[in-house]
C-alpha cells in the first residue's frame, strides 16, 4: 500500500532467516510468532529479533536469535515448532510474539489460521486470483502503492482499507482462557519471554473499552500463571502517539516499532 519496498528471502527450510537453523547451539534463542515477528514490511536486519541479537552480542552475550515466525496462530506455531525440532534443533530459549489482534482464538477447535482461511477463500473470485495468479497479485500491489488508485480499489471492494486489516476481539469468554491454556501448553518446559504485541484497536474510541479489558485480562492471566511477559503497550503510548510505530496504510510495526520492542525485550 505504498508504505514500504523491502526484499524478502526465505531459506531452504522456508524460514525468513539468513542463518542456518541447524547450526543453532543450546544457548541460542528462537523467535516464534506471526507476521509481526517475521518482520512484515521491514528489512530483515530491522526486525526486533535481529536487533535483540545485536544488543545481546554488543553486551557480551554471543547467543544468536533464529527467526521461525509465520503468519499463523498458536496452533500454527506449535506445528512450526514440531517441524523445526524434527530437523534436530533443540529450542530451549524462546521469545514468543503474541499478537493481540489475531492470536486470541477459541482453541477448543484446534484449528490453525490457514485451516479456516482456505475454506473462506474457495467461493471468491478475488481470493482465487490472489492464491493462483502472480500477475494479479503484482498488479494489485502496484496499484495500491498509489494513494489515488488504492482509494479507488477500496471503494469498489478490490482492496481492504487499513482499518479493516486490523483484527478485533469479540469479548468471547472462551477465547481468553483457551488461548492462555494453548500458550502454556506450547511453552511448557522452555525458557520463554512472551512479547505482547498490542492491538491497534486499543487506540480506537469505538473499541477501546473492550480491547483494554481483553488486553489487561490476558496479560494478567499469563503473569498469574508464572509466565515472563514483556508488554510494550506503555512504551508505545509514551509521547501520546502509539500509532507512529505502525505503518500508515499497513497494519504492521514499522522499523521504529521493532526497535522499541527489541529495546524492551533486552
Amino acid at each position: 500500500k505504498g508504505d514500504y519496498s523491502v526484499e524478502v528471502k526465505f531459506n531452504a527450510y522456508g524460514l525468513r532467516d539468513a542463518k542456518d537453523i541447524k547450526t543453532a547451539k543450546p544457548d541460542d534463542w528462537f523467535a516464534w510468532g506471526d507476521s509481526y515477528t517475521m518482520g512484515w514490511g521491514v528489512e530483515e536486519p530491522q526486525r526486533f529479533a535481529d536487533l535483540l541479537q545485536q544488543q545481546m552480542q554488543s553486551n557480551g552475550n554471543p547467543a544468536r536469535v533464529f527467526n521461525m515466525a509465520i503468519p499463523e496462530n498458536l496452533v500454527g506455531y506449535a506445528r512450526m515448532t514440531k517441524y523445526v525440532e524434527g530437523l534436530g534443533v533443540k529450542m530451549q530459549h524462546v521469545v514468543l510474539g503474541v499478537c493481540m489482534e489475531n492470536d486470541l482464538w477459541d482453541y477448543t477447535t484446534e484449528k490453525g489460521f490457514w485451516d479456516d482461511l482456505a475454506k473462506q477463500r474457495r467461493g471468491s473470485l478475488r481470493s482465487w486470483l490472489k492464491m493462483h495468479s502472480a500477475l494479479y497479485t503484482t498488479c494489485s500491489h502496484l496499484l495500491q502503492s498509489s494513494s489515488f488508485s488504492r482509494e479507488l480499489m477500496e471503494r469498489i471492494g478490490f482492496a481492504h482499507k487499513s482499518e479493516e486489516l486490523a483484527g478485533y476481539n469479540t469479548g468471547s469468554e472462551v477465547a481468553l482462557p483457551t488461548s492462555r491454556d494453548k500458550l502454556l501448553q506450547l511453552i511448557a518446559g522452555r525458557d520463554v519471554i512472551v512479547l505482547i504485541i498490542p492491538s491497534r484497536r486499543l487506540w480506537s474510541p469505538e473499541s477501546k473499552a473492550l480491547e483494554t479489558h481483553v488486553h489487561e485480562t490476558f496479560v494478567k492471566s499469563l503473569r498469574d500463571a508464572g509466565v515472563n511477559v514483556v508488554d510494550v503497550r506503555a512504551a508505545l503510548e509514551e509521547g501520546g502517539d502509539p500509532l507512529r510505530y505502525y505503518f500508515k496504510a499497513d497494519p504492521h510495526w514499522n522499523a521504529q516499532g521493532h526497535a522499541l520492542a527489541a529495546r524492551e525485550l533486552f
